[in-house]
């Protein structure tokens, strides 16, 4: 995977699946570059807690998708 140095990020998507997506955002007011960053933002706090947590079980999700 090719990773620039600027800050855009590129990603095909199925066009029906890009449509949904806009619309629901659209209903909840929020621009795509907003959701983006907050997917970004729990998905890495997320992260970062698990490297804490001794008491609990391994994941079994599939974090490669």
């Amino acid at each position: 995977m090719a990773i620039g140095k600027g800050g855009r990020i590129v990603v095909e998507l199925d066009p029906e699946l890009k449509q949904r997506l806009y619309q629901q955002l659209e209903e909840d007011k929020l621009t795509m570059k907003a959701w983006l960053q907050q997917q970004i933002d729990v998905y890495l706090h997320d992260r970062r807690q698990r490297g804490f947590r001794f008491d609990d079980p391994p994941d079994d999700r599939d974090l490669t998708h």
